[in-house]
């Protein structure tokens, strides 16, 4: 759900000198984003209070006019930090109103994923719907080797936004909540018995390396891909089966089921998860041509 033209936004003055934002939404409700007596110091206090020991990736929910995103940008200068906002408009009038200009903030497309000048660090989804928000998210999540999440909500903007915002948090939490990290790296190779997830692109020779491996004794676990499939769906695909089957090692023919960048590759690699390819024709297209896919663990 994208939030569109169902507000107006005002600047407000402040004891200390330092602008505040209003919005006026279309029921009549009035919502004020930051204190009217000191933003900047409020932004303080708040980030006193937020538990985050500063690795991995913070997902900062609501911009407002940014004095809390520069108080952690600041705070946490080694984090990957994702601002997520719904509205284009409050995006646009936080770059001109606002305090993020310390952020060094390079506008984004409205509707897409934008970044800092030469940072890959701090990265702003504007206007895009929840759904696609989060898929963003993840393929960042992804990209990095599945580092840990940690969330930050403006909270007006939470309240302002509910339809928008809640479906990211919950998400969200859920996938703090299960320490995917901590389940998704375990020792391999501990039994006789080999556990096998492999790729399955419906080729009838995938059929036959499966029955060929349950015939040594060994399980498997077929992990189906279509074509033309996002690599985030495929990557959703694979942490079932790293949860729920927990194999020694994928196996793949041809490389099916890699993207070109290397983004499963780098995260396989980052939880040390071993993948074997086997080459029916000539590997030189695929590794030569995307050494992305490259790794010691492949």
């Amino acid at each position: 759900m994208t939030i569109k033209n169902i507000f107006t936004i005002s600047l407000v003055e402040t004891k200390s000198g330092r602008p505040s934002m209003k919005l006026v939404l279309d029921n009549g409700c009035q919502k004020a984003f930051h204190s009217i007596y000191d933003p900047e110091s409020e932004a303080m206090t708040v980030v006193d209070a937020f538990s985050f020991n500063g690795q991995g990736i913070l997902v900062i929910l609501g911009l407002g006019l940014g004095y809390h995103v520069a108080e952690l940008v600041k705070r946490f200068p080694e984090a990957a930090i994702i601002i997520v906002e719904s509205s284009p408009e409050i995006y646009e009038f936080a770059v001109k109103h606002g305090n993020i200009s310390n952020v060094k903030v390079k506008s984004p497309h409205t509707g897409g994923v934008g970044r800092c000048a030469g940072e890959d660090m701090v990265r702003f989804i504007v206007g895009l719907p929840s759904d696609e928000a989060l898929k963003e998210i993840t393929k960042i999540q992804v990209k990095a080797g599945m580092p840990p999440l940690a969330v930050f909500t403006l909270s007006p903007a939470v309240a302002a936004f509910p339809n928008y915002y809640n479906p990211i948090l919950a998400s969200l939490k859920n996938t703090i909540s299960v320490s995917l990290w901590d389940r998704i790296r375990y020792p391999k190779f501990k039994e006789e018995t080999a556990k096998v997830a492999l790729i399955d692109f419906g080729y009838f020779l995938t059929v036959e390396v499966e029955k060929a491996i349950r015939l040594l004794g060994h399980k498997v676990a077929k992990v189906p891909v279509k074509k033309g499939e996002e690599g985030d769906v495929i990557v959703s695909r694979l942490m079932r089966t790293l949860l729920e089957f927990k194999p020694d090692f994928f196996l793949t023919i041809n490389h099916l089921g890699f993207d070109e960048d290397g983004s499963l590759t780098s995260f396989l690699k980052s939880i040390e998860m071993p993948v074997a390819s086997w080459y029916v024709d000539s590997p030189d297209l695929i590794v030569k041509a995307f050494k992305g896919n490259v790794s010691p663990y492949v």
